[in-house]
């Protein structure tokens, strides 16, 4: 199943394929804003989406569970993704985070077992709870364009990690970023660049 949406829709509504198992394709085009609450929830089959620079938000649980989501292209223009955005992408390996994002929230990225690299915009200042936990493969976490420690809300943010994690970090700021609240718990995985 394709979905093709109409270049006069702005936004993608809560629900809107919610639990679409066989939705394989989706086009989201250039006039929508802001996709919504659970809009793509539980749709297994998409492997990759490519949302435009026209959507600003994306909201609570808009693709977690898409277990055959492999690839996500967030534009620059994003500045807010909701909690469990990609919780459960059991498959997703490769993502970006978007420079204007300040936020990365609660269960964002979730048991993404398969992601392997993730690198962290300057303009990020919070990493919440559970905001990477039990990314099995996670081994590289890249900070290095950071100019002061972001701050880590819950020890759990890294939780389920592997033993290979590396938290990259500017060299300067590797002694105040081991000692901050919460990254302390990680300073065995944080190495100066």
């Amino acid at each position: 199943i394709r979905a093709f949406i109409s270049n006069s829709v702005t936004s993608i509504g809560n629900y809107a394929f919610y639990y679409c198992y066989g939705l394989s394709t989706v086009v989201i085009p250039n006039s929508v804003t802001s996709i919504g609450t659970y809009a793509f929830n539980g749709c297994c089959l998409p492997t990759s989406i490519t949302i435009p620079n026209s959507v600003t938000s994306i909201g609570t649980y808009a693709f977690s569970y898409c277990y055959g989501l492999s690839t996500v292209i967030i534009p620059n223009s994003v500045t807010s993704i909701g909690t469990y955005v990609f919780n459960g992408c059991n498959s997703l390996a490769i993502v970006n985070i978007p420079t204007n994002l300040t936020n990365i929230s609660t269960y964002a990225f979730g048991s993404a077992y398969r992601l392997q690299e993730v690198f962290i915009p300057n303009k990020v200042t919070t990493i919440n709870a559970n905001a990477f936990s039990y990314c099995a493969n996670l081994s590289i976490v890249d900070f290095s364009t950071h100019t002061s420690v972001p701050t880590l809300s819950n020890k759990s943010a890294f939780q389920g990690r592997t033993m290979a994690l590396k938290i990259l970090v500017p060299s300067n700021l590797y002694n105040t970023w081991c000692a901050a609240t919460n990254w302390s718990t990680l300073a065995d995985h944080i190495v100066a660049v």
